[in-house]
């Protein structure tokens, strides 16, 4: 019998029971990874791969590279304007060119072959005397965009006029025109130097 009087439970039950309560509980052991020496390598993460792999050169985007194209026209603008303007920018180049073209205006491309037609030269002579003007009444850079665009224009016209009147010649069976002259070599080149000039300081 129990200590109690109305339990039905018997000694030997109660000593199973003690038994049971005594038994270690069993658990599950995480097992511990063994301790790292300093040889043995640590394995790798995305980390550290991505750390290790080599860098590929970064681009250069638009930007960058125009204004290094800048910086690089602005250097040579530096060392060749004191070299052609030691004095500033002067107005008379482009009243001489004015003059060249206004005084062969009168002559017809027979008389001077290799030049354009004679309303052309005078308009040419007119545009680059308002160069002049506008450099000589202080604005060098709007005198200076004139004379510089009207000369390559006047170079490219040129050379197209040219080749219009050897294409017309082959179609009417004529002979081919008479090369240029010396003067139109001559009035050639000056513009080619005068916007050369000019240009520089744009």
């Amino acid at each position: 019998m129990g200590w109690w009087p109305f339990s039905s439970t018997t000694a030997q039950e109660n000593a199973t029971k003690l038994e049971q309560r005594q038994l270690p509980v069993p658990t599950t052991a995480t097992p511990i990874p063994p301790a790292q020496n300093a040889s043995t390598p640590l394995p790798e993460t995305k980390d550290t791969a991505a750390s290790t792999q080599p860098k590929r050169p970064l681009r250069y985007s638009e930007s960058q590279t125009q204004s290094e194209l800048v910086k690089g026209w602005q250097s040579y603008q530096d060392v060749l304007k004191p070299m052609i303007w030691p004095h500033g920018i002067s107005e008379w180049p482009a009243f001489g060119l004015s003059a060249l073209f206004i005084a062969s205006s009168p002559f017809p491309a027979s008389v001077l072959p290799g030049l354009p037609p004679r309303m052309a030269r005078l308009a040419f002579g007119g545009l680059f005397a308002t160069s002049g003007l506008a450099i000589q009444s202080g604005d060098e850079w709007n005198g200076a965009s004139i004379a510089t665009w009207w000369s390559a224009s006047h170079v490219v016209l040129s050379s197209i006029y040219k080749t219009y009147r050897k294409e017309m010649a082959k179609k009417l069976s004529k002979p081919p025109p008479v090369t240029s002259s010396p003067f139109a070599w001559v009035l050639t080149s000056a513009t080619i130097a005068t916007g050369a000039a000019y240009g520089i300081t744009l």
